[in-house]
C-alpha cells in the first residue's frame, strides 16, 4: 500500500488554479500548460510530496543535482523561479515560504483527482519571445524623499540611450530609484518590464539563465544567452538588472549582447561599478542633498534639504515626536553630514531617535556601535548594518585594493594623489600598483573624487573612512601608515608656498584636516614629538589663517611644553611663541602671558636677524598696548615699526606702518596725522589690487579702513565716514575671517552710532556678537555686548541699557580690553544722567578723565568732557558756570584734535542751554562757527539737531528784533 505523503504523485494534484502531474512532469493552470524550467518542476515536485514539511536545503539540491556540487545560490535562483511560475504572493496566494535557517516548504492546500493528461488539451510549452510575461517588479515605494530629479532624468534616459546603469556606492538607493523609475516606465514597455535582483547568484555562469527564468522562457539550448536575444529579437521589454557589481563580468558580457542583437531591449542595470562595455551610459547617484556646515543654518533652512527630510521622517516612525527645534540645527547638520547623506546610514541612525533623541543619537555615532545599528528587518542582509554594507563591497576588492583603502583611512577630508602615494604604500616601487588601486577604488565608488585648481582631489566617505580604519586596526600597517602620513603633511607645510589673495584660503582649507590628524598622531603616546614641534610650528600660522584660534593657541602651548634644548632660541621656539601670543590675544585677556610671548617672539627675531617676524612682533605688541589704552605706548611702537619697515624695504612693510601709525594718531586724538597715515598706506596699495596685510592675526587693510572711517567723521565727513565703514565691512566679509569681521563691524558700529544710523547699526551688532560667540572670540564678544548696550541706551529702554552696559564694561576690565572703555564710560556717563542719577555719573566721569589725563590726552577725551557738562547742567543752577566752562574746554580740545565733529557734539547742549537761558546771539554764533566746517552728512543725527537749534536760533534774534 502507498504511503499517504506520496500517494498523490500518480494522480494529478491540485492547488490553488494549478494541476500538477507529476508523472508526465507537466505544471497546468487552468487547465493550460505553464512554462517552468526543468529543475523548477522537480523541486515543486519535491516539496509538493513533502507538502507541510521543511525540505531541507541539502535535501533539495542532492534531489535536483544529484552527483553534482551546487552551491545554495543556485536553489535560490530556481526556487525564485519557481515562485514567479506561480505567482507566489500575487493577490495573497501563498505556496512555497522560505523557513530560516532550514529550508522550504510547501504550503498551499492539496487536492487530488484521478484525471490524466488525456483529460486535458495538452500543446507543448512555448519557448519563444510569444510567452514573455511581465511585469514582475517588486513593489514601488509609497514615498521616496530627494529623488525626483533622479528618477525623472533615468525615465527620459533609459528610454534615449537604451542601456543605462545607476552606480554609486553602497545604500544610496539605486535599486529603489530603479525600480520606481521601472514603474513609471510600464505602460511605456506596454507592461513588458522585468526585475532580475542578481544579489543572491554567486556562480558568474547564472546570469542568462536567472534572467531567463525571470521572464519564463525555458532554455532551448545549453547556450543561455543565445536563448535569451532569440526570446526577446522581436520584443520591446525592459530588463532592470540589480546588484551587478559581484558578478560584474557576466552581467557586461550579456548586456553587451543583449544591446548589440536584441534592438528591442532597453537595459537598466544597478551596480556600484560601471560594466564599462559599448552602448552604456553611466548614470552617477549622488547622496541626498546635506545642509552645508555654516553657523546661518535655522530649521526653516534645513527642513529644505532631503537628507534632513528623510532623517526626520525615519525619526518619527521610531517614536520621535519632538519637532526640530533651533537648538537641534547644528546637531542634525553634523548628523547628516557625518553621514554623507548616504540614505541608508540616515535610516539606520534615525531608527535610533525614538530610543536616544537627537544628542544620544549623535553620541552613538562617536562609537564603534554605529556599525551594528539594525535597519529593516525585511531588507536584504547586506543592508541590514552598515558594516554588513560595506563588507559587501570590501569583499569584492583584489587584496592591494583592500590593503590601499585601509592605509587611506588615516586622511580626513580631501587628499591629493601624491599624500595617497606617499601613505598607501611603503616604496616608490608601489606607486604604479597604488594608481591602479586607486582607479579601482573610485569604479567601485569606495572613493570620491572632484577637480578644482586642475588637479584631482580624493576623499573618503566618512562612512567608509570609518569602516576601512577598523580594517586597518585589524592589519599590521596602523602605525606605519600613520607615521607615513605625519610625515607628509611635515614636508607638505614646510614647502614654500605663495599666499593667496584676497584671502583665498582653498589651500588650507583642503589641508587642514590632514594637519590636525597628523598633529593628534605626533603628540600621540605613539607619536614623533621631535616631528610635531616641528609641525606644531608650520601649521599654527595655517589654523590661524583659517580663523581657528583656540586649535592654534593649543597645538602652539603643547609644541612649546615639550620644546628641548634643540629647539630653544630657534626660529621653531619663534613661531610658536608668535603663534601662541596671536591666538590668546584673541581668546584671552589681555594678560601677562601674552605680552611675554610677544616680548619673547621678539627678542628672539633681533637675535636671528628675522626682521620680517620683528615687524610683525611689534604690529602685535601695538594691537596688545592699543587694547590696553596705551595709546601713546603704542604710538611709539608704531613709530619703531616705521623704523624695521624702512630697513625691510618694499611697499607691503610701508603700508603696514603706515596703518600702525594712522592707529595710534587717531587714537592719541591727532586726527588729520590719522588721515594721512591711513590714506598714504591705502594709496600704496589700492584695494584693487590683490594683496594680503595679515600681520600678527590682522589684516591691516580693514584695521585701517575701520580707522579711516573713525578719522573721517572726527574730521566733518560724515558721509565719507559711512562709505569707508560699509567698505571696511564689506572687504572683511570678503575675507571671510572671523576676526577680521568682527574688527570692521565693532568700529563701523561706532561710526554708524555717531551717524545716527540705528538699522545698520542694530543689523551690525547682531551680526558681531552672533559670530564673536560662534568663534569664542570672548573679548569680540564682550565689545559687541557693550555696543548692544549702547544700542539700547540710544534707542531703547534707559534702565535695561544702563544694566547691561554696566556689565558689559566689567567684562571689558576683566579682559583688559580698554581701546573703547572711555567711550563707554562716556555713553553710561550720559544715560545715568538722563535717569537722574548725577552722583553716579560724576563718578564715572572723574575717574574716566583720570585715566585719560594720567595717560596722555587721547581721542576720547572731548567726549567725556562734553558728558561731564551734560552732567553738570544736570545738576542745577549751582553747576551752570562750570558745565558752560568744561563744554568749552571740550570744544578747544576737538579743535585742536582737528575734530568738528566731537566738536560740534559739544556745542549742541551748550547752544542749546544758552537759547534756553536767552542768550540766543552767542548760541548762533557758537554752532555757525563749527556747522560752517561741515560740507557733507546734513542728513546725520548731530548735524539735524545743530540745524534745528540754529532755526531757531535765528527765528529768536529776528523776533527780538
Amino acid at each position: 500500500m502507498e504511503d499517504a505523503e506520496t500517494s498523490t504523485v500518480g494522480n494529478t494534484t491540485n492547488f490553488g488554479p494549478f494541476q500538477l502531474i507529476a508523472p508526465k512532469r507537466l505544471l497546468l493552470r487552468d487547465q493550460q500548460p505553464v512554462t517552468i524550467g526543468s529543475r523548477a518542476l522537480d523541486i515543486l515536485i519535491l516539496l509538493v510530496e513533502h507538502s507541510g514539511s521543511v525540505v531541507t536545503r541539502r535535501k533539495i539540491i542532492d534531489h535536483v543535482w544529484p552527483d553534482l556540487t551546487v552551491e545554495d545560490a543556485n536553489l535560490r535562483v530556481h526556487i525564485a523561479g519557481l515562485r514567479k511560475a506561480l505567482g507566489d504572493g500575487l493577490n495573497g496566494a501563498r505556496y512555497v515560504t522560505n523557513v530560516t535557517g532550514r529550508g522550504y516548504c510547501f504550503v498551499a492546500p492539496l487536492s487530488t483527482s484521478l484525471g490524466t493528461t488525456s483529460d486535458v488539451a495538452v500543446s507543448p510549452a512555448p519557448t519563444t519571445a510569444t510567452s514573455v510575461r511581465g511585469p514582475r517588479l517588486p513593489s514601488r515605494l509609497a514615498r521616496i524623499i530627494g529623488r525626483d530629479g533622479a528618477i525623472s532624468a533615468l525615465t527620459e534616459l533609459v528610454l534615449s540611450k537604451r542601456f543605462v546603469t545607476v552606480m554609486g556606492s553602497g545604500g544610496l538607493g539605486k535599486t529603489t530609484v530603479a525600480v520606481i523609475s521601472a514603474h513609471e516606465l510600464l505602460e511605456a514597455f506596454d507592461q513588458a518590464v522585468f526585475f532580475i535582483d542578481f544579489a543572491t547568484i554567486a556562480d558568474e555562469s547564472l546570469v542568462a539563465n536567472a534572467i531567463l527564468s525571470v521572464v519564463g522562457v525555458g532554455p532551448n539550448s545549453s547556450d543561455f544567452l543565445s536563448d535569451l536575444i532569440d526570446a526577446f529579437c522581436h520584443r520591446r521589454v525592459l530588463l532592470v538588472l540589480d546588484n551587478c557589481e559581484h558578478v560584474v563580468n557576466s552581467v557586461a558580457g550579456v548586456a553587451e549582447r543583449l544591446f548589440a542583437d536584441a534592438p528591442g531591449v532597453h537595459l537598466l542595470t544597478t551596480s556600484r561599478e560601471a560594466l564599462r562595455v559599448e552602448g552604456e551610459f553611466v548614470f552617477i547617484l549622488q547622496p541626498l542633498d546635506t545642509p552645508p556646515d555654516h553657523h546661518e543654518m535655522t530649521v526653516g533652512k534645513v527642513n529644505s534639504y532631503s537628507a534632513v527630510q528623510l532623517f526626520m521622517e525615519r525619526a518619527a516612525a521610531s517614536g520621535y515626536d519632538t519637532a526640530l527645534a533651533e537648538g537641534d540645527v547644528q546637531t542634525i547638520v553634523q548628523l547628516c553630514r557625518r553621514l554623507d547623506g548616504i540614505p541608508l546610514a540616515i535610516e539606520l541612525a534615525a531608527s535610533r531617535m525614538g530610543t536616544y533623541g537627537m544628542t544620544g543619537t549623535a553620541d552613538l555615532l562617536d562609537h564603534s556601535f554605529r556599525w551594528q545599528l539594525r535597519g529593516r528587518r525585511n531588507a536584504l542582509p547586506r543592508h541590514q548594518t552598515l558594516e554588513a554594507m560595506h563588507d559587501w563591497s570590501f569583499n569584492l576588492l583584489s587584496n592591494r585594493e583592500r590593503e590601499v583603502l585601509a592605509n587611506l583611512s588615516v586622511f580626513r577630508g580631501q587628499f591629493t594623489i601624491e599624500a595617497a602615494r606617499s601613505v598607501a604604500g611603503r616604496s616608490n616601487l608601489d606607486f604604479p600598483e597604488i594608481d591602479r588601486a586607486l582607479a579601482g577604488l573610485v569604479d567601485k565608488s569606495l572613493l570620491a573624487t572632484s577637480t578644482a585648481d586642475g588637479s584631482t582631489r580624493f576623499r573618503l566617505p566618512e562612512t567608509t573612512r570609518v569602516y576601512a580604519l577598523m580594517k586597518l586596526d585589524e592589519g599590521e600597517d596602523k602605525h606605519g601608515a600613520t607615521k607615513r602620513h605625519a610625515l607628509y603633511y611635515l614636508g607638505l607645510v614646510n614647502m614654500p608656498r605663495t599666499p593667496s589673495p584676497n584671502g583665498n584660503t582653498s589651500w588650507s582649507g583642503l589641508h587642514i584636516g590632514n594637519i590636525r590628524a597628523a598633529l593628534e598622531w605626533c603628540f600621540s603616546h605613539r607619536g614623533d614629538a621631535d616631528a610635531g614641534i616641528e609641525l606644531a610650528a608650520r601649521a599654527t600660522p595655517i589654523l590661524l589663517e583659517l580663523g581657528l584660534l583656540r586649535e592654534c593657541e593649543e597645538w602652539a602651548e603643547r609644541g612649546l611644553s615639550i620644546l628641548g634644548e634643540s629647539h630653544l632660541g630657534t626660529e621653531i621656539e619663534l613661531a610658536l611663541q608668535k603663534s601662541l601670543a596671536i591666538a590668546s590675544m584673541f581668546t584671552r585677556a589681555n594678560g601677562a602671558d601674552v605680552r611675554a610671548a610677544i616680548e619673547r617672539g621678539l627678542s628672539l627675531a633681533e637675535v636671528l636677524g628675522e626682521r620680517e617676524q620683528q615687524l610683525d612682533l611689534l604690529a602685535g605688541l601695538h594691537i596688545f598696548l592699543t587694547r590696553l589704552g596705551d595709546f601713546h605706548g603704542s604710538l611709539q611702537v608704531a613709530t619703531r615699526s616705521a623704523e624695521v619697515a624702512t630697513s625691510i624695504g618694499g611697499t607691503a612693510s610701508a603700508a603696514i606702518a603706515r596703518w600702525m601709525l594712522g592707529t595710534s594718531h587717531h587714537l592719541v586724538g591727532d586726527h588729520i596725522a590719522a588721515r594721512d597715515h591711513c590714506e598714504a598706506g591705502l594709496q600704496l596699495f589700492p584695494t584693487s589690487m590683490q594683496q594680503r596685510f595679515d600681520v600678527f592675526g590682522y589684516n591691516h587693510r580693514i584695521r585701517a579702513l575701520a580707522v579711516l572711517a573713525r578719522t573721517l567723521w572726527m574730521r566733518g565727513l560724515p558721509d565719507q565716514a559711512g562709505t569707508a565703514a560699509c567698505q571696511a565691512i564689506a572687504y572683511a566679509e570678503r575675507l571671510n575671517r572671523p576676526a577680521d569681521v568682527c574688527i570692521a563691524l565693532i568700529y563701523a558700529t561706532t561710526v554708524l552710532h555717531w551717524r545716527g544710523d540705528e538699522a545698520a547699526a542694530d543689523s551690525a551688532i547682531s551680526r558681531l556678537v552672533a559670530l564673536a560667540s560662534d568663534f569664542t572670540l570672548g573679548p569680540y564678544h564682550a565689545v559687541g555686548l557693550a555696543l548692544r548696550a549702547e544700542h539700547v541706551v540710544l534707542y531703547g529702554e534707559l534702565e535695561v541699557g544702563i544694566e547691561l552696559l554696566s556689565a558689559a564694561i566689567s567684562e571689558l576690565r576683566t579682559k583688559r580690553h580698554n581701546v573703547l572703555m572711555g567711550h563707554f564710560n562716556a555713553v553710561l556717563a550720559r544715560a545715568h544722567t538722563r535717569a537722574g542719577r548725577i552722583e553716579i555719573a560724576s563718578e564715572l566721569l572723574e575717574a574716566a578723565l583720570g585715566a585719560v589725563l594720567q595717560g596722555g590726552s587721547t581721542y576720547e577725551l572731548p567726549d567725556l568732557l562734553r558728558s561731564k557738562g551734560e552732567m553738570l547742567f544736570a545738576g542745577g543752577n549751582l553747576y551752570v558756570h562750570e558745565a558752560e566752562q568744561v563744554l568749552l574746554q571740550a570744544i578747544r580740545h576737538a579743535d585742536l584734535q582737528g575734530a568738528p565733529s566731537a566738536g560740534l557734539q559739544a556745542a549742541i547742549p551748550l547752544a542749546a542751554h544758552w537759547l534756553e537761558t536767552g542768550r540766543r546771539r552767542e548760541a548762533h554764533a557758537l554752532l555757525t562757527s563749527i556747522y560752517d566746517e561741515f560740507t557733507e552728512g546734513f542728513g546725520t543725527v548731530d548735524l539735524c539737531r545743530a540745524a534745528s537749534l540754529l532755526r531757531a536760533a535765528a527765528h529768536e534774534c529776528t523776533v527780538a528784533g
